[in-house]
């Protein structure tokens, strides 16, 4: 499992970074606001093809509602988005995307003071047993 954090605001790090070919990646990324950066995310995500990540999670995507006309313009080449708007007020939701190549199950997930999307990931690579991957982000607002 290897982690990405903050990697739209270091992305010269990953010149220097090159996961093992043998490794199932996961990425975490916290965008504030999907739509204004887009295409960093999917920027990052060429420059890691050699390796691609499993399954990227976003958080504070800033979206308004999950349905897939909207989730349209969020796409990612080779990759299925699944998105939480945050039910009550501006900004806050989560999302995962999820390589296409990886059957998924979303799971219920009530989280007091949080935001969450879990997903049962099912035929990974490399991988004998499904892992579940989460998006949970707990803003301060709603504390």
């Amino acid at each position: 499992h290897v982690q990405y954090s903050n990697l739209l605001a270091e992305a010269t790090s990953l010149d220097e970074y090159s996961p093992p070919s043998h490794a199932s990646t996961f990425m975490q990324v916290n965008v504030r606001s999907l739509s204004s950066r887009i295409n960093d995310l999917r920027l990052l995500v060429r420059r890691v093809s050699d390796n691609p990540p499993i399954a990227i999670c976003v958080t504070e995507t800033w979206l308004d509602n999950d349905d897939d006309e909207n989730l349209a313009a969020y796409q990612i080449p080779g990759y299925v988005l699944k998105s939480r708007a945050r039910m009550s007020g501006p900004r806050g939701g989560v999302g995962i995307y999820v390589r296409s190549d990886v059957q998924f199950e979303i799971l219920p997930c009530e989280i007091s003071y949080s935001e969450c999307l879990l997903m049962e990931l099912k035929n990974l690579p490399l991988q004998g047993t499904p892992v579940v991957q989460g998006a949970i982000y707990s803003s301060p607002v709603l504390l």
